[in-house]
C-alpha cells in the first residue's frame, strides 16, 4: 500500500512539474516576442512620448523576467 501511494505521489509530482515547465516555456516565448516587439518599437521611435512608452515596456519586461526566474528557482 505504501509503495502504491509513493508511486502516485511521484507520478503527480512529475505531472505538476511538466505542467509548470510548460508554463515557464510559454512565458519565455511570450517574453521573447515582447522583446522583439520592443526592439522594433525602439527602431521606429522618434519623440519623447514614444521613448517614455518604451521604458514602461522595458520595466514590464524586466518584471516578467524576474517572475520567470523566481518560478524557475522553485523547480
Amino acid at each position: 500500500m505504501d509503495k502504491i501511494l509513493k508511486e502516485e505521489v511521484i507520478k503527480d509530482t512529475k505531472l505538476d512539474l511538466a505542467h509548470n515547465l510548460n508554463g515557464v516555456r510559454s512565458a519565455i516565448t511570450q517574453l521573447t516576442n515582447d522583446l522583439q516587439e520592443f526592439k522594433e518599437f525602439l527602431k521606429s521611435s522618434e519623440d519623447k512620448k514614444t521613448v517614455e512608452e518604451a521604458f514602461k515596456i522595458l520595466e514590464s519586461l524586466s518584471k516578467q523576467e524576474k517572475e520567470i526566474q523566481e518560478k524557475k528557482n522553485i523547480y
